[in-house]
């Protein structure tokens, strides 16, 4: 494996003070979903918020700079030629969609003092709330994917978490939701075939109220358990 070592207190030439930061261009889920192999978008809720010093016009389809910079937003999905090419349905929250449940972006009762968004669902008897990764979730048969979510509810919830499409489950887990405040869940699963446009499903078989401060899904086979050795892109915005 090739090596890089940097030598800080030696100096080549001089940088102006003012010069510093850092810059990644995502291109074509190369960071988020690429090299950070998280497979849910938007697991924070934070893709519809505005950027600090900057704010929406025409019903959130541009985002406009303090500077006066303009740029497609579409609420947080992007360019107006992706969505099209993807033919992404609208959502108020990009990534995430409900049958037989309302759901909506919580700005106060977040996590901790970190997140900007939680989100809150109320689902009808065998209502679900869904993800669909980047441009579906791609599984393979027989490996372990892991999976963990940040909830709250104000009574006991039984929810099944799995991964599906229309006319497959690929693998699923079950939780009982419950206690005072957020609490953690862990779970896994095993998909029994190869996907190549799955879903992360949350459903309520029986009804209820939950608030997601955050969620994600991983593959367990990466690079060095993918928390070690690799970029890790989620850091720059917790």
């Amino acid at each position: 494996m090739s090596r890089i070592t940097i030598r800080t207190e030696n100096k080549k030439f001089p940088v102006a003070p003012n010069l510093y930061g850092i810059f990644f261009e995502d291109i074509n889920r190369a960071g988020d979903g690429g090299l950070y192999p998280e497979m849910l978008r938007n697991r924070s809720f934070e893709d519809s918020i505005e950027p600090k010093d900057c704010h929406t016009e025409q019903d959130g389809y541009a985002l406009v700079t303090r500077a006066g910079w303009r740029d497609e937003f579409n609420h947080g999905e992007g360019l107006s030629r992706w969505i099209r090419k993807n033919q992404t349905p609208y959502t108020p929250v990009p990534a995430w969609y409900t049958q037989q449940a309302v759901m909506r972006l919580e700005r106060e009762d977040t996590l901790n003092k970190h997140r900007q968004a939680a989100l809150s669902a109320v689902f009808e008897k065998g209502g679900k709330l869904y993800n669909t990764g980047f441009n579906g979730i791609s599984l393979k048969a027989g490996e372990t994917y892991s999976f963990y979510m940040f909830a709250k509810t104000e009574h006991p919830v039984s929810v099944r978490v799995c991964a599906e499409d229309d006319s497959h489950v690929f693998g699923s887990m079950d939780f009982q939701l419950e206690g005072t405040g957020y609490v953690r869940y862990d779970g896994s699963f095993a998909a029994d075939r190869d996907g190549d446009n799955a879903r992360l499903s949350i459903c309520c078989p029986e009804g209820g109220e939950i608030s997601l401060g955050f969620c994600s899904l991983m593959p367990q086979d990466t690079y060095m358990g993918h928390e070690v050795g690799t970029l890790r892109l989620a850091d720059f915005h917790q």
